[in-house]
């Protein structure tokens, strides 16, 4: 369990009231509802993100634009080596 205080300023704190006047929710509800929609609206944001990384993926697989893991792993070993040396050439 987690407390906390928060201040809202008169607007907001107007708004907040009046919705739990027009909802009958407790403010430990609204504040609930209101932290449970926030958190399934980022997933949502992360769940679209994804698939559109997946999609423009599958788009560039298809389009022949993509590299196998041997010219990955190669480049990354050449990035590797040429940091090692640089690090045993300062020393």
């Amino acid at each position: 369990m987690m407390l906390a205080q928060i201040e809202l300023n008169s607007q907001r704190s107007h708004q907040f009231h009046k919705i739990m006047e027009e909802t009958g929710l407790t403010q430990q509800d609204l504040w609930e509802t209101i932290f449970d929609t926030y958190v399934a609206l980022q997933e949502k944001k992360y769940e679209q993100w994804l698939e559109q990384k997946v999609a423009k993926g599958l788009e560039d697989s298809r389009a022949g634009r993509v590299h196998s893991s041997e010219t990955v792993m190669s480049r990354a070993r050449a990035v590797i080596e040429r940091v090692e040396q640089g690090k045993a050439s300062s020393q």
